[in-house]
């Protein structure tokens, strides 16, 4: 269904939202699924506002924290950013995705060598999300500045 919402609606808004409200939301709402409290929001002090669609954002940025979740190490902090521009930073820590394996993920039914359930869609959501709205998603393993982990970086348009 998010793939289908993500391929076929208009994913731009003529009014703009708070995408920090929108992202508080989500990482709320996931709370209850992280038992190890991870997830560490860096929101900016003022809205974020954006024309973005907020269903579409919360999509995309529920499926980067729910693959964090998944595939991060257990026992290391998710680091989730939302910058004044709008664009989305999640990075986790966990094994080092191969450069074969990270160059697909972004398709669908790509997943990586991790033994998690899943079916290998979220980041082709995201993907699919961001180029519908001009915008983009950049993974990179490891993550920045340490020798493992995964980093997503979504740029939506504002």
């Amino acid at each position: 269904m998010q793939m289908a919402r993500a391929e076929g609606a208009n994913l731009l808004s003529d009014t703009p939202h708070d995408l920090a409200m929108v992202l508080r939301m989500v990482a709320d709402d996931l709370a209850h699924t992280d038992r190890g409290n991870r997830l560490m929001l860096d929101l900016p002090l003022e809205p974020v506002m954006s024309r973005v669609d907020a269903d579409a954002f919360a999509i995309a940025a529920r499926n980067l924290l729910e693959n964090a979740l998944r595939h991060g190490g257990s026992d290391s902090p998710i680091t989730v950013t939302l910058k004044p521009d709008a664009a989305l930073q999640v990075a986790n820590g966990g094994p080092m995705v191969p450069p074969e394996i990270l160059h697909n993920l972004t398709q669908r039914f790509a997943r990586g060598n991790s033994s998690a359930e899943g079916g290998g869609l979220r980041l082709a959501i995201v993907h699919t999300i961001a180029k519908g709205i001009g915008g983009k998603l950049e993974i990179s393993s490891p993550a920045t500045g340490v020798m493992t982990g995964f980093k997503s970086y979504y740029i939506p348009l504002i």
